[in-house]
């Protein structure tokens, strides 16, 4: 949870050094920084744990996981590990698992680095609520018989 405070905090300072360096003014004010931040401080702890980074097997101690999660979110830290990509939210973890568990039997015959890759996409997709804008894009061209 300090970790996202001290980014956010960072984020906000760097933001503002760079708006008198480059003379930029779209930068968010102080107040604006101090109210997003208070609305999130003020939101329930298991609110807010989603925003902290998967850790393994604290994760799970902490019940924001199931401990049936470890396998395939053991196999996506590996993963990231080695396309030296960040750690995922506890938020895009769980959607992960969700996608794990939905997926077929006869899709594991996919090489599983592509297999880890299709899932994280679909995971990141439903994690920031946008799949149903897609499916209603979709829907909504195949009725009006432009797809």
């Amino acid at each position: 949870m300090w970790q996202l405070i001290v980014f956010a905090l960072s984020l906000a300072l760097g933001t503002w050094l760079v708006e008198e360096e480059l003379g930029r003014t779209d930068s968010p004010s102080k107040r604006s920084v101090r109210r997003i931040y208070q609305e999130f401080m003020g939101k329930p702890d298991l609110e807010r744990r989603q925003y902290n980074l998967f850790r393994w097997p604290q994760a799970m101690q902490s019940e924001d996981l199931p401990w049936e999660a470890t396998r395939p979110l053991l196999d996506l830290l590996r993963y990231l590990n080695d396309q030296g990509l960040e750690r995922p939210t506890i938020h895009l973890a769980k959607w992960y698992h969700r996608v794990c568990l939905a997926t077929p039997d006869d899709y594991r015959s996919t090489d599983m680095s592509e297999l880890i890759a299709r899932r994280l996409h679909l995971a990141g997709y439903l994690a920031a609520g946008k799949l149903h804008r897609l499916i209603l894009g979709y829907l909504t061209r195949r009725l009006s018989g432009n797809g």
